[in-house]
Parts: C-alpha cells; structure tokens; sequence
C-alpha cells in the first residue's frame, strides 16, 4: 500500500461529498482512504459509512478536536506515506500519481503547492523555496527559508505527505495544549528526517469558508508561547536542539509571535486587534511576555535586538500609548525586513 490518506471529519456535511470524490476518483489506485468521524451532530458520519468501496475505512470517536482525529487516523494507517486531508479540501485526480512519482528514491517527506479557494476567487499559493531534494546537509536551510519566505500555511499538516514510520511516534498535540498544532508537529518531524523532497507541483485545493475555524479571529498569544515551550521540550529530549535552535526561535518569535512582516499578522498584533486596544488587551498581552515562558523565548534569540524590539512595545503597554502603539505595529514590516538582512 503506497497511500494512507487520513480525512478528519467533523460537521462538514455540505463539503464531504467533494473531498471523498477527488480521491476516489484519483487516476493513481493504491491508497486506503482513512476517515475519522470526530463525533459529528450534523450527517457527516452517516455519509461517511454510505460510500461502498473497498478502500475506505470509516471510524467513529467521540469529538476530541482535528489532532485527536489524525492520531486516531494514524492507528489505522498501513500505507508507505500519509496524507493528512481536511473534509472541506480537496485534492487534485492526478496528485497521487504525481506524487508516486517523486517518491522512488524514498524522500521521508514530500512538499508541494496548492490553490487556495474562496467564494470568489481562486490563487495559486506556489512557494519561493527552490525545488530539490533537501538532505541533513541543507535541511536547516529548508527550514529557515520555510520560515521567512513562506505565507501563513508555511507549515501546515496538508502540503506535505510523510513516511508513515518518520511519524508514528510523533503525534499531534491537542488544540487545547497549544494552537497551530500543525507548526508543532512540523517542527518536530522536520529535524528528524534525512530526505525532503520540494516540489511546485499544484496538487491540493484548501477551501476557505467564512465560519471554518482557521478563519475565526482569537487570541492565540498565550497559545503560541506554550507552542513554543513544547517544540523546544521535545528538540531537548530528541538532542536537536544545538542544530536547529536558532531556526525554532525565528519560526516562534519572528512570525508566529511578532509575524512576519508580509500578509501575516502575528500572535501580539492579532491580540492588540481582536480588542482594539482596550484594557483586557492590555493586561492579557502583558501577562503573556511577562512570563518565564516568554522571556525564555526571548534568552533563547541569538540577538540582543529581539530583546530590545519587545522591550519597547511592553513600554508602550505599559504607558498605554495608543498612538504609539499603532506606530509600533506598523513598523512590523521594518523590522521583519532588517532580520533578513542581518
């Protein structure tokens, strides 16, 4: 068995149908199609146990959230590599044909582009980093362009197929330990791998719905730190931590935390928004980069200048400086842009 795509499923009764139909009616044939039904209180899980074909395996578990369903999912998963879908994308008929073709010399990861679909509007999310097969000699490279020159999907689960047996002993952490678990799960299982193959190949179609989770503006700051503290835990324990420190602190820090200076807003800047600057904001961001968490974030970055660029904006919490608040976030795009260069 080449494939084992695992589609996680919860209450996405109007979009099922699409994303079981682009794979079924994949031009490429040996794959087991795995879904997960996460406790859906919509008809999710009666559509998933109608469809009558070999392949499928439907399994039903009490709601536990996206990562519980993937972990499940993998219990089950006797493919070569995995393919981690969400039920409301889909993928194109020839993806799994093209991507057989790139894993004849046993690339552990492969990554690719995709398109991403709104109501109105259809854009081809292609990436800047340069098609090869990366290697322990360049991986660190890969990861640092990954950070600076990606969008916000940089490191999500779908735009990349794994060897099953690089990732069986890595789960995916729960949404309620830490958010982006996507960004977590990569920056384990990147390090760990000795081959990842790059290519510009469209093969996913990531549908953004109005009401879907990732579209939803929260408060992830917090979130975002305990991320971070997990992550660097687990580079401690797998001794990773010499070779691939200064690229974690960029990935946490630069963009997922301050963002990295393009179309994406980071996790201080979403929080200063969602509140508009009021009091609760305040405190909450505060307490936040006042905690031994953060500040070993920040003991973590190489330069003194990451010390001094949050020591300003907590000055400005602080004094409560409206004006100067909005200053400092719209100099986000200066800094990121000085980072590149040093």
């Amino acid at each position: 068995m080449k494939f084992s795509l695992i589609v996680p499923v919860y209450n996405v009764e109007d979009y099922l149908d699409r994303c079981i139909q682009s794979i079924l009616h994949s031009t490429f044939k040996d794959f087991e199609l795995i879904i997960v039904d996460d406790g859906s209180t919509d008809h999710s899980g009666e559509m998933a146990d109608q469809y009558n074909d070999a392949r499928i395996k439907v399994i039903h578990k009490e709601n536990g959230g996206l990562s519980s369903a993937r972990n499940e999912g993998m219990k089950y998963a006797s493919g070569e590599y995995v393919w981690f879908i969400d039920s409301d994308d889909y993928i194109d008929e020839d993806a799994l044909e093209i991507l057989s073709e790139e894993i004849v010399d046993e690339p552990d990861i492969v990554r690719f582009c995709y398109r991403s679909i709104t109501s109105n509007q259809i854009t081809r999310c292609s990436s800047t980093i340069k098609n090869d097969l990366y290697t322990k000699d360049n991986l660190n490279s890969l990861i640092h362009q990954s950070v600076y020159l990606s969008n916000e999907e940089l490191f999500t689960a779908w735009i990349h197929i794994y060897k099953r047996t690089l990732i069986c002993d890595i789960p995916f952490l729960h949404e309620k330990d830490v958010f982006c678990e996507d960004i977590v799960f990569n920056n384990m299982v990147y390090p760990t791998a000795k081959k990842i193959r790059v290519i510009n190949d469209f093969l996913y179609n990531y549908v953004k719905r109005e009401n879907s989770l990732s579209s939803k503006t929260k408060s992830i700051l917090k979130e975002m730190v305990n991320a971070y503290t997990c992550t660097k835990d687990y580079y401690i324990a797998h001794h990773l931590l010499d070779d691939y420190k200064e690229a974690l602190v960029h990935s946490f820090l630069d963009v997922a935390i301050i963002g990295n200076g393009q179309s994406d807003s980071g996790a201080i800047e979403r929080e200063y928004l969602i509140y508009q600057g009021n009091e609760p904001s305040h405190q909450h961001i505060k307490e936040v980069i006042s905690s031994e968490a953060f500040k070993a974030l920040l003991n973590d970055a190489s330069c003194d200048t990451k010390n001094e660029f949050i020591k300003q904006f907590y000055h400005l919490l602080e004094e409560e400086d409206e004006m100067g608040i909005y200053h400092f976030l719209g100099q986000l795009q200066l800094y990121y842009e000085s980072r590149k260069e040093g």
